[in-house]
């Protein structure tokens, strides 16, 4: 029988989360759909340890651990009086015996070699279907399975399917919400918001169909609440078809942009104009890495600056990354602007509607942007990336091609022509058009 406590939180869930806690197998998959009630079982079933033992919840990112479950467990502890220790900011949770969970982020596999110490009683790793399959493969196995070794513990891969029925997780899963279920690797449940009592059915299909135009047979909602694996190539935010991979031209306007990191990783994009061959952009080198100091930063973006000779630098200074840009330019005498602030989604269009009209390049040291890109999904209002996706090289490569925008408008617009506002806009333009024209290094 399988031991879990607080037993008053197991009789909380409905009759298929129970199903899936009581799974026989040491490693098997859930797979549910939104509204479903997946986390909140997952916070059951990491409860009820000994003291020393301690167990594990890994998501995409520490930021979407937190997001996600920190609220879930608050709840759970001043519903049943558990006496959880609750602390945010390390996304940790320690309940009265001493027993330990720990959230994690599995961003790169410097982020999953990080677990390689504890002796873990029980892992839960959410968001499978927003892993790429290398770096998936590789915590599952080179990284995880070892950790349960010495306690014969327990691990769950779940999530909702990604917008390609393929790849190591959905190997792992099969399709298990089709009427014939296709059986996967590993033994999986399924569910979806129809099996949640405390879900109001006609209220999830009036959001989910009528604001979004959907019918019952869409493929994005076959996907998020049917979680049925399905092609839902409309779900992916970024669709680049060009050469694999582009020579980046030996000279041009070369911009780089920064996203900084606090919670999350830092990511740069480095992107080249050749002089003849404008409006064409190449992304020559991307790149994010997780927890750097202010030094850590500034060096990797001098490595750059040198190596490609880069003519202009932008950073998103938004919040905390205010302080950044200045510290670089103050005591490390970095020569970076503050990244323009357009609305996000004319950013994604910008590099959207580039990459359709083939004019984006993609160059070998942009793979990380393009493996980035192969589960990139749109968030339910279509005005963002996912709340849940990995997406700081995107936002990186955003500000990148949003300078070269700038630096590409006429430079004979009439500015008698234009609103006042439109005519700031023009001047700031033309000032950083001038700039670039100079071909010398900042």
């Amino acid at each position: 029988m399988l031991k879990l406590a607080p037993t008053a939180a197991v009789r909380g869930l409905h009759a298929r989360q129970r199903v899936a806690l009581w799974g026989s197998r040491r490693f098997r998959t859930w797979m549910a759909g939104r509204r479903a009630g997946k986390s909140y079982a997952a916070a059951v079933w990491l409860l009820g340890g000994k003291a020393g033992q301690v167990s594990a919840y890994c998501a995409r990112t520490l930021k979407s651990a937190k997001g996600i479950m920190i609220a879930i467990f608050a709840e759970l502890n001043a519903k049943h009086r558990l006496g959880l220790q609750i602390r945010a900011s390390t996304g940790t949770i320690i309940e009265p015996s001493g027993h330990v969970i720990q959230f994690y982020g599995i961003r790169d596999s410097n982020q999953a070699d990080l677990m390689r110490g504890p002796k873990f009683r029980r892992v839960f790793v959410d968001e499978g279907g927003a892993f790429d399959d290398e770096l998936l493969k590789y915590a599952l196995e080179s990284v995880l399975q070892p950790t349960l070794l010495d306690l014969r513990g327990e691990m769950v891969v779940a999530g909702t399917p990604g917008p390609i029925p393929k790849g190591y997780f959905y190997d792992m899963t099969g399709n298990p919400g089709l009427e014939d279920p296709q059986p996967g690797r590993w033994p999986v449940t399924h569910w979806t918001f129809r099996d949640n009592p405390h879900m109001p059915r006609e209220l999830v299909l009036e959001e989910a169909l009528e604001v979004n135009g959907w019918t019952p047979q869409h493929s994005s909602f076959r996907r998020e609440y049917d979680a049925i694996w399905c092609e839902d190539a409309e779900a992916l935010v970024h669709h680049y078809h060009g050469e694999q991979w582009a020579k980046p031209p030996a000279s041009g306007m070369t911009i780089m942009a920064l996203d900084f990191g606090v919670v999350d990783q830092t990511a740069w994009s480095i992107g080249r104009q050749g002089y003849e061959t404008r409006p064409h952009i190449h992304v020559c080198e991307t790149m994010g890495k997780n927890n750097l100091d202010l030094p850590e930063i500034a060096s990797i973006t001098r490595a750059f600056r040198e190596k490609w000779q880069v003519n202009r630098i932008v950073a998103d200074e938004g919040a905390l990354g205010k302080g950044y840009g200045n510290n670089l330019r103050n005591q490390y005498r970095i020569p970076i602007d503050a990244a323009p602030k357009m609305h996000k989604r004319a950013r994604i269009d910008d590099v959207r509607g580039r990459c359709a009209a083939d004019t984006f390049h993609l160059c070998e040291g942009a793979k990380s942007l393009y493996d980035e890109w192969l589960s990139l999904c749109w968030n339910e209002r279509r005005d963002d990336y996912h709340e849940r996706a990995s997406c700081d090289i995107s936002d990186a490569t955003g500000y990148m091609t949003e300078a070269f925008s700038a630096w590409e408008h006429p430079a004979d617009t009439k500015i008698e022509n234009v609103t006042l506002q439109e005519a700031i806009r023009l001047a700031a333009m033309n000032k950083a058009m001038r700039r670039g024209s100079s071909l010398g290094r900042i």
